[in-house]
């Protein structure tokens, strides 16, 4: 029998991959996460892999048929269904084993990042609604999951508030002290339906009546500890921004600060094809960007500063 004590989780991640980076090829197809992402398994039905490896807008990263989103560090995450429309049996989960079994009354640190998808490159395939309840589960045995199964109802974290915004990673974390030798960790929504709280995200453009989550830096490690990911992708923030959305002929942009360099401003299509270009020279603070041609829709503005990193937010524009 191994035995473990607290000091040897010390600063160590006991989630192999936990931010998807080791994979064995590009995703170039729906439900590639098992068997292609080091370490990862699928628990439950056909989760999915994002990579910028793919230079498209069908699984790349950051523009996707779920969504638009950087990853929260290097260049991947994983993908699973939260809730769909008159199926309550039916839920995606990813797990893997922990590189250590947990020892029970030994605080850990457990953590994991989400974001919502919605609004994505092809509408067949962009998510209609957004759910609470996305989390991490730790258990004993391998979680298995099948059609008609009962949910647990409980998670180890979770998000316990409805998911509204598209635009950003949400940390979730706690410190937890094991009642049990667990040995896996699983992540979803291990809520039914009525717990859920389903809400409505995209009445327009969302097609699939699903609700869908983006998954990263995943980390259980010893308590007071952080996971060290390196090099994590920093974005930008528009909270300073005020953008006219929806937008006619004109899109007009307040910077709420004068630029201090020249920033690059890119709008693209839910298809990801490029179709204007604004440069701004330092020391403006307002853009009115005269945008001709375009037909009813999302669009996504993308800012491109060399010293913070880029970020992207999603417009609508409605014809005159």
């Amino acid at each position: 029998m191994a035995v473990v004590n607290g000091s040897s989780l010390m600063g160590q991640n006991l989630v192999p991959n936990g931010s998807f980076e080791d994979y064995t090829s590009c995703p170039d197809e729906w439900s590639q996460l098992a068997g292609n992402v080091v370490g990862w398994d699928a628990c439950a039905n056909s989760p999915d892999f994002f990579h910028g490896c793919r230079d498209s807008s069908d699984l790349g990263v950051p523009f996707n048929w779920r969504g638009y989103q950087q990853a929260a560090h290097g260049q991947g995450y994983g993908g699973v269904i939260t809730y769909q429309w008159n199926a309550p049996s039916y839920r995606e989960f990813i797990c893997t084993n922990l590189a250590q079994a947990l020892v029970p009354g030994v605080p850990v640190h457990l953590s994991m990042k989400v974001a919502l998808g919605g609004f994505g490159s092809y509408w067949l395939y962009s998510p209609k609604w957004t759910t609470r309840g996305i989390g991490m589960l730790l258990t004993t045995q391998p979680f298995e999951w099948s059609t008609g199964s009962a949910y647990p109802n409980v998670a180890h974290l979770f998000m316990d508030t409805v998911f509204t915004d598209t635009t950003a990673w949400v940390l979730l974390s706690t410190t937890y002290v094991p009642d049990s030798v667990y040995q896996y960790v699983t992540l979803g929504n291990f809520f039914e339906d009525s717990l859920s709280a389903l809400t409505l995200l995209d009445s327009v453009f969302g097609n699939q009546n699903v609700a869908y989550v983006y998954i990263d830096e995943i980390c259980v490690t010893a308590a007071g500890s952080d996971c060290d990911f390196a090099n994590a992708v920093a974005t930008r923030s528009f909270a300073s921004w005020a953008i006219t959305s929806p937008f006619t002929d004109r899109l007009v942009i307040t910077f709420g600060r004068t630029l201090e360099q020249e920033t690059e401003l890119i709008l693209f299509d839910t298809g990801g094809r490029r179709l204007a270009h604004r440069t701004i020279p330092p020391g403006s603070s307002v853009l009115e960007w005269p945008i001709h041609g375009l037909a009813s829709g999302i669009y996504v503005v993308h800012c491109l500063d060399i010293e913070q990193g880029p970020a992207s937010l999603r417009v609508f524009h409605v014809s005159p």
